[in-house]
């Protein structure tokens, strides 16, 4: 008897799964802490991640009655929960702001490379974690993938005018008297709270007058499609400390946002004179080197 408790045991630690040890969960709430913690916009099917440029998506699988054994009944579950965690995570990208215009799945829409290229990386993205069993027998995988793969794929694509190929970037000229009396940044931290914006892959920054101050063609085009145009972050803070920018970053406060998608913002004429004054003489834009603080 005692032999056959044992078995019974290592059976259950090898599958993963015994009702005594599951852990139900629901949604986002199933995603580890940090990530949770660390994503800006949450989802039913996962949630994004803007600081660090990473999506997460949840799927859930039972398992196959029609098998016999626990153990192809569990392998079932988790196949059916990696299918819907890429399925959720599909989903994720193709409503993803791209500009204040439009969609990621605008693109997609527009061209078969672009669809068929991000389709075949979701097929390969990696899963955070094991799989995470259930008291009912279904099964939770959580997946990620990270924002540069997508923005890759769209900047390589003529035809996504919010990444047309930026103009050449000039190296910032000597400091002068004008840095001198400013200081030198580490980076820009807007202030957007209150602006309803909307985090985007390819936003904008504009004065009053409508002119862009900060956008894709004023960006260094590795950094750009490296760590993305902008990190957003809803804790102060966090942003004022985030690797991005940490140290002494530039902070102005944004006046409202603007575009369909509300994904770009408006900062005052007198803001927009110090960054262009700043961005001949420094170089934190041209890195990207931008924080949104985010309600």
């Amino acid at each position: 008897m005692m032999k056959k408790i044992i078995l019974f045991g290592l059976v259950v630690s090898v599958l993963g799964f015994t009702p005594l040890h599951a852990q139900d969960c629901a949604g986002v709430g199933c995603l580890p802490q940090e990530a949770q913690n660390q994503c800006t916009k949450n989802f039913r099917e996962g949630c994004i991640d803007w600081a660090n440029g990473v999506f997460y998506a949840v799927g859930f699988g039972v398992p196959n009655t029609k098998f016999k054994s626990a153990a192809q009944r569990n392998y079932s579950a988790q196949v059916a929960a990696e299918q819907v965690a890429m399925r959720n995570l599909l989903r994720l990208v193709e409503t993803t702001l791209l500009d204040s215009e439009t969609t990621v799945q605008d693109g997609m829409l527009e061209s078969d490379r672009i669809r068929t290229t991000i389709k075949g990386k979701i097929r390969h993205v990696q899963m955070v974690g094991a799989p995470r069993y259930m008291s009912d027998g279904s099964v939770v995988v959580i997946m990620k993938m990270q924002m540069r793969e997508v923005v890759k794929v769209l900047a390589e694509d003529p035809g996504i005018k919010a990444f047309s190929a930026p103009q050449e970037i000039q190296t910032p000229q000597a400091l002068g008297s004008a840095s001198t009396a400013s200081g030198v940044f580490t980076g820009l931290l807007i202030d957007a709270r209150g602006t309803e914006i909307s985090p985007a892959l390819s936003p904008k920054v504009l004065n009053e007058d409508g002119d862009v101050i900060y956008g894709f063609a004023d960006v260094d085009r590795q950094f750009s499609l490296e760590q993305g145009m902008m990190g957003y972050l809803k804790d102060p803070q966090a942003a004022r400390s985030n690797e991005r920018i940490k140290d002494r970053p530039f902070e102005i406060k944004a006046l409202h946002s603007s575009g369909k998608n509300n994904a770009d913002l408006v900062i005052s004429n007198a803001d927009g004179v110090r960054l262009r004054q700043m961005n001949r003489e420094q170089s934190f834009l041209r890195e990207a080197r931008v924080m949104v603080v985010l309600d």
